[in-house]
């Protein structure tokens, strides 16, 4: 019994807390946001009222120069407007002073130290009674020496806002005794029910998955219970992935340390061959200039291509990028050019619509192998050939675009992992290393696919004169 009642306890404080004190914030918020509308109000009635009396006067004045009416008949008739307009006082000059009426005790109105002030409305900052603003509003009248004065108080327990204080006290005293009811019902039913999520949670910590939860171990009642058993499923289950990532790890590296060996052993001796073979002709043939540019381009896609192997053999140990400043639109071409003749018969088609202006920083080997793992992964999209298309955004992003078959959504998180491939000729490791390089260049990559309508690979790198 003692148990029940620390948990009845515990369970209403907080809970009239959490209740009580936002009532009292809303119903403050509420009575300060009555004030400063009802403000609002009579600042606005009182622009009102000056706005009329002015555009009345200077049509008056207007007149008077033009010929139309005498200067005092005039004056009488903005006078007589005055007059007739409730807390409107008109000010005459006479010489430096004004006349002013005096207050019931003998001194000059309060306002009388703001008509030194240009036109505008002022509240009295020092000297205004407790619980009440004063404004004025004052405009001047050059032509005649008038000055033209409007000043009122605004309350802040006018009467406006008691009905509004008085309907937010109810609304308060309600929901104040709504929460005690409800306090009482929960912390009676939510004893009993918590004995028995506590003694179920203690089963399901050694079979099920729980979410992420707050645990208060300290204390002594059934939530301590439940916390301890809580505790308990999430350690197992933090082993349990801990373990299962180790062994994910470790056989992705086993599988590509074979894969890797053997590449290098069925690859690098014949690039070797080819190498040795295309600089023997190169030194035996007599090449024009251009011709001997093409023997270059071998030579430098050779060592390119054995720079890839080196990297594969490393995924797990990658080098260090050397990241220099590129135009992203020349080592795009230089990539396309190769590209297109190798898939020149597959009806497969390359727009560089990049802008000039764009320029990363980043490593050259590693962009050209994400372009061209990327473009792969395009071309084996479209078995029936379409167009490849690379763009630029207006925040220096690259978009390369495909007319394919699309990526389920179920397989974004699923295809920059390695050895994850849908083909039957794949090997899964492009996009794995498209994912792993862009990493290691401080870029980013994003994925948008629809089944049947093609996908875009978006990529962004530090861009030139850009943190």
């Amino acid at each position: 019994m003692k148990q029940k009642r620390t948990i009845e306890i515990k369970i209403m404080i907080p809970f009239l807390i959490v209740v009580l004190i936002p009532c009292l914030a809303v119903g403050s918020a509420a009575y300060w946001t009555g004030f400063q509308s009802y403000k609002h109000e009579r600042l606005q009635e009182a622009e009102n009222q000056l706005n009329t009396v002015i555009s009345y006067v200077n049509v008056l004045e207007r007149q008077s120069l033009r010929g139309e009416l005498m200067a005092e008949h005039a004056k009488k008739l903005a006078k007589d407007l005055v007059s007739d307009t409730e807390s409107v006082i008109l000010l005459e000059y006479s010489g430096s002073t004004h006349d002013a009426d005096l207050a019931e005790d003998g001194r000059s109105p309060w306002w009388e130290p703001y008509l030194a002030k240009g036109n505008g409305s002022y509240k009295r900052e020092q000297g205004s009674v407790s619980l009440q603003e004063e404004w004025v509003l004052i405009h001047h009248l050059p032509t005649w020496e008038w000055t033209i004065v409007i000043p009122f108080r605004l309350s802040y327990i006018a009467e406006p806002l008691i009905d509004i204080q008085k309907n937010t006290l109810l609304v308060m005293i309600v929901a104040a005794i709504v929460a005690v009811q409800c306090t009482i019902f929960l912390s009676h039913h939510l004893s009993r029910p918590l004995k028995n999520l506590a003694a179920f949670c203690q089963r399901l910590g050694k079979d099920e998955v729980p979410e992420e939860t707050d645990l208060a171990l300290t204390r002594d009642d059934e939530i301590g219970v439940l916390a301890h058993a809580i505790k308990e499923m999430l350690d197992n289950m933090e082993e349990k992935k801990l373990l299962e990532k180790r062994m994910e790890r470790m056989e992705r590296l086993a599988s590509m340390g074979q894969m890797a060996s053997g590449i290098a052993h069925e690859i690098r001796n014949p690039l070797a061959g080819i190498k040795t073979t295309t600089q023997v002709l190169a030194s035996r043939l007599e090449l024009d200039e251009k011709n001997q540019a093409l023997f270059q381009g071998v030579t430098g896609e050779i060592d390119r291509v054995n720079r890839i192997i080196t990297n594969l053999l490393n995924l797990a140990r990658p080098r260090d990028p050397q990241t220099r400043t590129i135009s992203v639109h020349d080592v795009v071409n230089q990539t396309l050019v190769l590209l297109e003749k190798e898939n020149k018969e597959k009806n497969i088609w390359f727009h560089n619509r990049i802008s000039s202006e764009l320029h990363y920083l980043v490593d050259p080997d590693h962009f050209k192998q994400i372009i061209i793992n990327l473009s792969l992964n395009a071309i084996n999209a479209m078995p029936a050939g379409g167009a490849i298309t690379f763009s630029s955004g207006l925040n220096g992003e690259l978009f390369i675009q495909d007319e394919g078959t699309g990526i389920a959504k179920e397989e974004f998180e699923k295809i920059f992992e390695p050895f994850y491939t849908t083909t039957s000729t794949g090997t899964g490791l492009g996009l794995t290393m498209v994912h792993q390089l862009v990493l290691q260049n401080n870029g980013e990559i994003t994925i948008q696919s629809e089944q049947g309508k093609g996908t875009v690979f978006t990529l962004y790198f530090p861009v030139q004169g850009r943190e």
